[in-house]
């Protein structure tokens, strides 16, 4: 006989089999994050150590997420994503070192994205940022970008991007590039000693 079947299902990140179709993880206050991974519930994540990775390596899939880096890098494969945030809403990335990706962070169809205090090199693009509003880019340092402009706004409108830097590229792209967008607010970034135009 099933000695389950009179249980209810309770709050828990274990599978029960048959028994229990539904779980979700219990209510902690910070998840830790110590490798790539997919994000599935919103909340607040740390990571707490440096991670090696592959592309889309943290995928925000869910949103309404926090992430804090606590200043630890994030080291890619030459190709892919460090952070993946497509079709997501109120999603901020901060306080993260990334190196040797395509791309730090490449969010499309995304609002109210935010992304602070970031060093960034090695990579080919920055900051991707597409079909985007209300997001705020600021103080983030990128150096060394090479194949595309460090950082990259494609129909991003009514947003923020202030405080950021890029030098150093080798790429003939801007370091700044605007496409179909609008009604940016644009202010106090930093374009030095690259091959290509500033913005």
């Amino acid at each position: 006989s099933n000695l389950l079947q009179n249980t209810a299902c309770g709050i828990t990140d274990c599978n029960w089999g048959n028994s229990c179709s539904q779980h979700e993880p219990p209510p902690i206050s910070i998840y830790p994050l110590n490798s790539c991974a997919t994000i599935k519930y919103p909340g607040t994540y740390s990571i707490n150590n440096n991670i090696i990775g592959g592309d889309k390596c943290i995928n925000v899939a869910v949103s309404n997420v926090n992430i804090n880096c606590n200043n630890h890098l994030l080291t890619g494969p030459g190709y892919g994503s460090a952070f993946y945030v497509r079709g997501q809403q109120n999603v901020s990335i901060s306080n993260c070192n990334i190196y040797r990706f395509a791309s730090a962070a490449n969010v499309s169809n995304s609002n109210f994205v935010s992304l602070q205090s970031m060093n960034i090199s090695g990579v080919s693009n920055g900051i991707v940022i597409s079909n985007s509003t209300y997001s705020k880019v600021m103080n983030i340092n990128a150096v060394g970008f090479s194949g595309g402009s460090a950082f990259l706004f494609k129909t991003v409108n009514t947003s923020v991007i202030t405080g950021d830097a890029a030098t150093d590229g080798t790429s003939a792209y801007a370091a700044f590039a605007f496409v179909n967008s609008s009604n940016n607010i644009i202010s106090y970034n930093n374009a030095t000693g690259n091959r290509g135009y500033g913005l």
